[in-house]
Formats: C-alpha cells, structure tokens, sequence
C-alpha cells in the first residue's frame, strides 16, 4: 500500500517500509510587473515563467486576505494574463501558483507574495 503525503509543495509517496518513491516538487511563479490602463478597468500582469509545469492559477481580489476571489487557470506556454477590474476607485490584490498534473493529480506550488493591481483612489 503506497501512502501519499504532502508537504508544503513537494508531494511524496511511500510504501509501506517508509521508503519515498518519488517526490514532486513545484517551483513557486512570482508576478514580474503589471500594466494597468489609463481607464483603470484592465490590468495586465506579467510572470516569470516556471519550468516542468501544467499550468498557473491566478486568484485576484479587492480584500487583501483573498476573501471575495476570483480565481482563474491558465496554461502553461502564457505568461500574461488581462484581468477585467471592477469600479474605478477600489484596490486590486493579486497571487499566482503553478501546478503540476501527475497521473491525473494536480500538485501546487504556494502561492506568490501579494501583489497591488491597483491602489484605492479616493
């Protein structure tokens, strides 16, 4: 009986002597820059790309703990998304992680340090 466990963004699985039989590890993406329209409703934000991934999730918000998400998925081959913001006067926060897919599983990085789409405007 293999038993799987995870640990922090490194996926190992044993058998039954404790022995790991492979270890996945995905490497955390960070957001590069972000452009943001004169209108202030489109933002567009720039990541480093990640080697060996499937895919990255991006999740943006108007509260800084990701409370009211909005979460999107992406390839793997892009590195730039546009995002639609609402209203011209609230804050933009944003994160990003890549993921893995291993037979049909998908691993995650941790995600990205916050970063500001847009400041509030008063």
């Amino acid at each position: 009986e293999m038993q799987r466990s995870l640990v922090g963004s490194e996926m190992c699985i044993r058998d039954r002597d404790n022995i790991v039989k492979e270890k996945i590890t995905v490497k955390r993406p960070y957001i590069s820059k972000k452009h943001l329209k004169k209108n202030r409703k489109r933002v567009k934000i720039y990541w480093k790309k990640v080697t060996d991934v499937s895919g990255y999730e991006i999740q943006y918000s108007t509260s800084k703990k990701f409370t009211k998400k909005t979460t999107k998925q992406i390839k793997a081959k892009h590195t730039n998304k546009w995002i639609r913001l609402k209203g011209k006067k609230k804050a933009y926060y944003a994160r990003i992680r890549a993921y893995k897919i291993v037979n049909g599983k998908k691993y995650y990085s941790k995600w990205s340090k916050r970063t500001v789409l847009r400041k509030q405007k008063k």
